[in-house]
């Protein structure tokens, strides 16, 4: 464990605490209202007073310094950022006893929100552009945003082509979102013999969701006879397989094994 201190730079008009750019540095987002900090200077200071081996934990990532100081030695350190961030124009932000404030919570979510639009809306253009270019990955990734209206409106008949458009490539994931489509009439008509031949053909590179799927199907009469021992084997492959539910499945069927 280490007492961590951020040096920042601020831009001269903005809003932007210290408060608010940590939270930013930790979650990796961008924030507008800091301008680079000067990395030679900082490096060069580093060096200049400690050498190649400084006593401490040292990050430069563009806008903003961190130190992460043994405890040991943290009066003493702490003295020599202070006049590092005096001597640079930065501010000290410590993580140990300054706590963002709601506001700074609250911009930050604003930031994040629009950070995450921006990183979608590029990820959906180039999904949109491979599509086009036939690549099943990209489909599937189209038929997501339109299931749950990430970047576009939501469209469940959309969500459902894309996923056939996918899955008639053989990609695995958009075999299994199909087929999910056929059974829950999400998108089409339902048709439950439909989406059992498609968790069966997911089936042959799939033993965990696929196989869960069929368990239920089986046990319920899906599409399928119902046959309680073909629902205990497909419970019993998927379980094998990590699927969450399956042991809970298997117990209520009465076919749980003794472990």
């Amino acid at each position: 464990m280490t007492y961590d201190l951020y040096l920042w730079k601020r831009k001269r008009a903005t809003t932007v605490t210290p408060g608010l750019a940590f939270l930013c540095a930790s979650e990796n987002i961008p924030c507008e209202g800091l301008e680079p900090v000067l990395e030679r200077a900082v490096l060069a200071k580093v060096a200049a007073d400690f050498g190649e081996e400084p006593p401490f934990e040292f990050e430069l990532v563009g806008t903003h310094v961190f130190f992460g100081l043994p405890h040991s030695e943290t009066a003493k350190l702490t003295g020599w950022i202070q006049d590092l961030a005096a001597e640079l124009s930065l501010e000290i932000y410590d993580s140990q006893t300054e706590k963002p404030s709601a506001a700074d919570r609250k911009a930050f979510k604003v930031m994040q929100k629009a950070q995450d639009a921006a990183h979608l809306g590029e990820e959906l253009q180039r999904w949109q552009e491979d599509a086009k270019r036939g690549d099943a990955v990209a489909m599937n990734e189209l038929g997501n945003c339109f299931a749950g209206g990430e970047g576009v409106r939501a469209d469940s008949t959309e969500a459902f082509r894309w996923y056939e458009r996918a899955a008639a490539k053989g990609f695995l994931p958009a075999v299994i979102n199909l087929a999910e489509c056929y059974r829950t009439g999400d998108g089409v008509d339902p048709d439950l013999a439909a989406a059992a031949r498609l968790y069966e053909q997911a089936y042959e590179q799939d033993k965990c969701l696929a196989a869960f799927a069929l368990g239920e199907m089986y046990r319920d009469g899906e599409g399928v006879p119902t046959s309680i021992d073909r629902a205990e084997e497909y419970f019993t492959v998927s379980r094998a397989n990590r699927h969450p539910e399956a042991y809970l499945a298997l117990k209520a069927l009465g076919r749980a094994p003794e472990d």
